[in-house]
């Protein structure tokens, strides 16, 4: 037992940081199992997006049906978040940390051993829910094991440089391997999971908290599967368009449906309270739709550009990787950094500039529109999007978080994932129906440069829409700020 600042007695798990303030080995391998986990969660989103060609042509499935492979992974993701939080709370990390990556390990090698579409994209969808038991149990277990600031900050730290590089790690794999076979980029995940599995099961503690509360899970659960499908049915509505009136009708229902469920979701997953902090807090949600429409765009943007790179141009994965590379690069100099930004700039300046330079980047490569010469036109627009992102992406989150309080903070961050994986679920699925062409059929002609030029507009519209969202949070915070001085 040990004595904090306050006054309180507090245990020291497993003793993984000693009295000295040293790390033992134990923290060191639990950081490392932590971080792997979350660099394979951001690798499987850019192998699905490099892989669409590919699967397509492989199953010989337009591409309304290959995209479900970037869809079905963040739509499993979106709709078992809170449900997962939950899970840990009642039943422990350990148990539940093993259960799911032992699942997901299983689900990879099926998924890359698939004879039918209908196949791997259920494992995709089996996949994004195992994601959402594990990935918020990283944080979760890095926030009650490290007690002292400092060694929070510095596991925190490592926790996203790794996440980081787990984008560009996955283009490179299927940049690599995706040449001799996308189901081997597909492989890849499943033995480092099993290797994680097997060092996890000895250095997650059994318990991350010593407040074991009853949670509602049974309702959770209905509630998450009822979510689920109602994206589903979105989804198929979006990519699959039949007359204007009926589609809008069945987006108008199929929208509150699923609406009402992240609110039911929302009420469950915490005490009625709780809840109603989290609902009647309105620099949170803001902070989230801004979240939503950024991260959605971005996806979408990518999304255009691989197909881009591999059916306009005929370039092969290592090629189209290589190409999208400065997207990502950025990403790991601005983890390093991004507290000390944040410490400079404030997380609002920084939502402003990272929108901007966003926007700018998708406007850019708009006006010139989409050519061969890479350097002129494509280049500097990923440079723009890429700083841009990892400006503001990390600043949404700590933005979203900070405006609520310490006991609503793990709902919160649930919440607030929930709604960046369900943009990555819709906004893929509307840029796809814009661009609604085969992949197989798209060929050099004035249709094709339409079908392009069109999914662009729609990833930048949505980049616009969140940069106006933005503006509009930061100038409610200064007014908000201003009432209270």
């Amino acid at each position: 037992m040990r004595q904090n600042n306050n006054g309180r007695t507090e245990v020291l798990q497993d003793l993984l940081v000693l009295p000295s303030g040293k790390w033992t080995f134990r923290a060191h391998l639990l950081v490392m199992v932590l971080s792997g986990n979350i660099l394979i969660d951001s690798l499987e989103v850019s192998v699905g997006i490099l892989s669409l060609p590919a699967i397509s042509d492989s199953f010989q499935t337009p591409l309304s049906t290959a995209q479900w492979v970037v869809t079905g992974f963040a739509l499993g993701f979106a709709s078992f978040l809170l449900l997962g939080t939950r899970a840990v709370a009642k039943y422990g990390s350990k148990p539940v940390y093993s259960t799911f990556l032992l699942i997901f390990a299983v689900a990879t090698v099926v998924g890359a051993a698939a004879q039918t579409p209908e196949v791997l994209i259920a494992t995709r969808m089996l996949k994004g829910a195992c994601a959402a038991f594990t990935a918020p149990t990283g944080m979760s277990i890095i926030a009650e094991t490290f007690k002292r600031k400092n060694d929070r900050y510095k596991a925190t730290l490592i926790y996203s440089l790794v996440a980081g590089c787990g984008f560009t790690a996955g283009l490179l794999s299927i940049g690599i391997l995706g040449n001799i076979s996308w189901r081997l980029a597909f492989l890849v995940p499943a033995p480092v999971v099993v290797v994680l599995l097997g060092i996890g099961l000895f250095v997650i503690p059994s318990r991350t908290s010593e407040l074991r509360p009853k949670s509602r899970l049974r309702g959770i659960a209905v509630t998450s599967v009822i979510f689920a499908l109602g994206l589903v049915l979105m989804v198929l509505t979006l990519v699959n368009p039949v007359s204007v009136g009926r589609q809008s009708s069945t987006l108008c229902l199929v929208f509150a449906l699923t609406a009402t469920c992240i609110l039911l979701l929302i009420r469950l997953s915490k005490h009625a309270r709780n809840s109603s902090r989290i609902l009647g807090n309105h620099q949170f949600i803001w902070t989230a739709l801004c979240a939503f429409t950024f991260n959605g765009a971005f996806l979408g943007f990518l999304i255009v550009l691989g197909l881009y790179f591999q059916s306009g141009l005929g370039l092969g994965l290592i090629e189209t990787a290589l190409r999208i590379l400065p997207v990502t690069a950025p990403m790991v100099a601005i983890t390093l950094v991004s507290n000390s930004l944040q410490k400079w700039l404030g997380n609002i300046r920084l939502i402003m500039i990272g929108t901007g330079l966003a926007v700018a980047g998708y406007l850019y490569l708009l006006v010139l529109g989409l050519s061969d010469n890479y350097w002129i036109t494509i280049f500097p627009s990923f440079c723009l999007i890429g700083l841009g992102f990892m400006c503001a992406f990390a600043a949404f989150h700590a933005q979203a978080v900070s405006t609520v309080g310490a006991s609503d903070w793990a709902t919160a961050n649930g919440l607030y994932q929930t709604g960046v994986q369900t943009s990555a679920t819709i906004c893929s699925a509307i840029v796809v129906a814009l661009l609604h062409a085969p992949v197989g059929e798209m060929a050099d002609g004035i249709g094709d440069q339409l079908a392009w030029g069109t999914g662009l507009l729609g990833a930048v519209a949505i980049g616009i829409l969140s940069m106006g969202a933005s503006i509009a949070g930061a100038v409610s915070s200064q007014r908000l700020m201003a009432s209270k001085i």
